[in-house]
């Protein structure tokens, strides 16, 4: 049987869950976490597609192409069974069973001495590395209050900065705030081909 060990600070969990979709979401594949092996790095991953988190603070034994699900309930109930405290703590995700798309697998998330377990369906995940551009023209200001709301809080649970950078295009309507020292990701959604001036971080290259 085939066991997949992850670890990722229960923060950065956290703030990538605030961009998974809804439990009325028709889309469950998107109603959750996704972690999975890309060229190498290990990255976490999730939208609703609004908003789109993304972070490479992340271990894992995955192996290549291989990506692990995690729905945001069982999240939600492994922080809840904390009282929040345990943000700054690893959590320790296993799975044991095989990660095909379709196939159901054991998921167990431990943290603090807390832990949740549930059987999960492998999904495909969209390919979001497409909509992920590698510049921006000028910082605006102009966009949807609430999803600026969403990438502020989950940028600040994830960094532990106060501070928000938002960079981005308004003519295409994408912004994205980063953070080089925490390898964290979020952008505002959707995007169209056009302007491609300053380039991100390489560390948020694909």
């Amino acid at each position: 049987m085939q066991t997949v060990d992850i670890e990722i600070t229960g923060n950065v969990l956290k703030a990538l869950s605030i961009f998974s979709a809804s439990k009325k979401d028709p889309r469950n594949f998107l109603q959750g976490v996704y972690i999975h092996s890309n060229n190498g790095k290990i990255v976490g991953v999730s939208t609703d597609g609004q908003v789109l988190g993304l972070s490479r603070a992340i271990a894992s034994n995955l192996a290549r192409d291989e990506g692990v699900f995690i729905p945001t309930m069982m999240i939600s109930s492994l922080l809840k069974g904390g009282g929040g405290k345990w943000l700054k703590g690893s959590v320790f995700i296993k799975s044991e069973g095989s990660l095909v798309p379709g196939m159901e697998y054991k998921l167990t998330l431990e943290l603090g001495g807390h832990s949740v377990s549930s059987y999960v369906r492998g999904v495909t995940y969209p390919l979001y590395k497409s909509v992920i551009p590698t510049s921006f023209s000028r910082i605006f200001g102009m966009y949807d209050p609430d999803l600026l709301i969403r990438v502020r809080d989950a940028f600040i649970l994830a960094t532990g900065q106060l501070s928000f950078p938002l960079v981005g295009n308004g003519v295409n309507g994408a912004a994205a705030v980063y953070d080089i020292g925490t390898r964290w990701f979020s952008m505002i959604l959707p995007l169209e081909v056009g302007e491609q001036p300053d380039t991100l971080p390489d560390t948020f290259l694909f």
